[in-house]
């Protein structure tokens, strides 16, 4: 099975996110769920997981990571990212 670049560009997120989290952080186990959709081959439902993840525990993120989730959401042809408002948590 080829892994496409869906999943390891969010695999890739959700390692930056994890690296600027402490190792006791409660977004860790949710991180590792949308890990776990994307490498199921549901990556457009690990992308929506992960929007609601930076919203829920309001999780910063760079202007960079939020054009490459951009990128991944035209990608799906999905408005999660404006649905989550997550542009508010870019730092």
């Amino acid at each position: 099975m080829t892994i496409g670049w869906e999943v390891d560009e969010i695999r890739s997120l959700v390692q930056e996110f994890r690296e600027a989290l402490g190792p006791c952080d409660p977004t860790l186990n949710s991180l590792s769920s949308v890990v776990g959709l994307a490498m199921n081959a549901e990556e457009d439902v690990a992308l929506d997981d992960l929007c609601h993840v930076i919203e829920c525990f309001r999780l910063p993120l760079t202007g960079e990571q939020f054009d490459r989730i951009n990128r991944l959401a035209e990608h799906f042809d999905s408005d999660i990212p404006g649905h989550t408002r997550i542009e508010r948590f870019v730092r």
